[in-house]
């Protein structure tokens, strides 16, 4: 089981979904609700790097043009394991800027 749904912010049109026993380090699935109103999945955010085990999309949120996703496992260096961290991505300039088409290098990761 991935645990899908373990956390879930919703803005808008915009929706992001935690699963942080997906694959080895977990992920964060982005949904966009199109014109007729139905929900999809647009990306799917994975840590960057060898990031095994981290619980990437324990905790999201999302306000304004801003989200925020929580790996609570991530190692700032071979001393401060666990010590975790929570990264800040811009998502709406994107998501106009024809990131609903899979363009995954568009995302902007600000603040590790």
């Amino acid at each position: 089981y991935d645990n899908f749904g373990r956390s879930a912010s919703l803005q808008s049109d915009v929706a992001l979904i935690g699963a942080v026993h997906a694959d080895p380090a977990g992920k964060v699935y982005l949904f966009a609700r199109d014109a007729a109103g139905i929900w999809r999945e647009v990306a799917t955010l994975v840590p960057s790097g060898d990031d095994g085990g981290v619980s990437w999309g324990e905790w999201t949120a999302i306000a304004d043009q801003e989200s925020l996703i929580s790996a609570f496992r991530h190692d700032w260096t071979p001393a401060a394991v666990d010590s975790g961290a929570v990264f800040r991505y811009t998502i709406w300039p994107l998501l106009i800027d024809g990131f609903e088409t899979g363009d995954t290098s568009a995302w902007s990761n600000t603040s590790p």
